[in-house]
């Protein structure tokens, strides 16, 4: 079956399957077995998925955390200050506003 599986690139379940197909056998216990690795495989490929992406993401707003857009600093008690993303969305929000009205634009 290892063989199988190898030679044709399919996992070790996807291979018993298509085995049986061809008229062999297999023990229940073994295919549940093969579907709790194939599942325990499946979760730790996510979590690695995750995992890569938490950095990414603190990486693209180095200065922002979930309350604030931008950390302009820290004060002495070590809390953080300044913009928070209420205060930049409401900051979008009139610009496209102001941009909009502005008949100055050449275009």
């Amino acid at each position: 079956m290892l063989g199988y599986s190898k030679h044709f690139s399919v996992n070790k379940l996807c291979a018993v399957y298509e085995l049986e197909f061809l008229g062999y056998t297999f023990k229940d216990s073994y295919k549940l077995k093969l579907k709790d690795s194939e599942n325990h495989k499946q979760l730790v490929a996510e979590k690695r998925k995750a995992a890569k992406k938490k950095p990414l993401a603190n990486d693209l707003f180095p200065s922002s955390d979930e309350t604030f857009a931008f950390i302009a600093g820290y004060t002495a008690g070590g809390a953080p200050y300044g913009i928070t993303w209420e205060e930049d969305q409401d900051n979008i929000e009139e610009s496209k506003i102001v941009n909009s009205h502005d008949e100055n634009l050449p275009f």
